[in-house]
């Protein structure tokens, strides 16, 4: 029991420090494990897998947030190593994929405005370039 309980500190101080999954042999993933190894039921080192999931989503929607739907589908892979049919991994897929959505289509809304700007930039261009010129002709008239 007692090195249950060193491995269960040891993987819930690396769990704080945000050691999830790495460096090797040293990260709450492999020290939750090992204490599964040693008892199969222990209700705390799953409860922990469980939470380096819930870490693994929050570093996701971060990501998700900042743009950077790479990373956010790196840690999402990285939660799916750790707890394969985590029940919330699937809605995190899935907002990640609206997430994502999303922004292409904001980006192609900010397109067409921009492309409906300059369209009309041009147009007041070219209808102060006919007001001078019909100026100049009036002057020479």
């Amino acid at each position: 029991m007692a090195r249950v309980n060193l491995l269960l500190t040891g993987a819930d101080a690396n769990l704080a420090a945000l050691r999830l999954t790495s460096p090797k042999d040293d990260n709450a993933v492999d020290k939750y494990r090992q204490v599964l190894v040693l008892d199969n039921d222990n209700a705390q080192a799953n409860a922990g897998l469980n939470n380096v999931v819930e870490r693994y989503i929050a570093l996701a929607d971060e990501a998700s947030a900042a743009g950077d739907f790479d990373k956010a589908g790196a840690f999402l892979d990285r939660a799916a190593f750790v707890v394969p049919d985590a029940a919330n991994l699937q809605l995190a897929r899935a907002g990640l994929d609206e997430a994502q959505q999303q922004y292409v289509l904001d980006l192609k809304l900010k397109a067409a405005e921009a492309v409906k700007l300059a369209e009309i930039d041009n147009k007041a261009k070219e209808t102060a370039r006919a007001e001078r010129e019909a100026k100049e002709r009036e002057e020479r008239v």
